[in-house]
């Protein structure tokens, strides 16, 4: 077997062997056995969700669309973790000003 999945083998016998004598939290056990009987099942894993225009507008982060092309951020300052050169607001005023 390889050094790698045999590794991988022992970590999750230990993990198991841990949560079965009352190890971790308690949210923690729960969930780790909700993914096993996941696994063991066949299901697959739910798909996270994708932010969209309103996501990314409460998390601070502007964007606009040109017609029907990809979606541009408006202000790649914040989406690049920096501050916010402006908010939502005054970019939609710049916007109007500007059309």
């Amino acid at each position: 077997m390889l050094p790698r999945l045999e590794a991988e083998e022992a970590l999750a016998g230990i993990n198991v062997a841990a949560l079965a004598a009352g190890g971790g939290e308690p949210l923690d056990r729960e969930r780790i056995f909700a993914e096993l009987q996941r696994k063991a099942s066949g299901a697959e894993a739910p798909r996270p969700a994708r932010a969209d225009a309103q996501d990314l507008a409460g998390m601070g982060i502007a964007i606009r669309t040109d017609g029907g092309e990809a979606p541009v951020i408006a202000d790649l300052g914040a989406w690049l973790g920096g501050e916010p050169a402006a908010s939502s607001a005054a970019v939609g005023e710049q916007e109007q000003a500007d059309g």
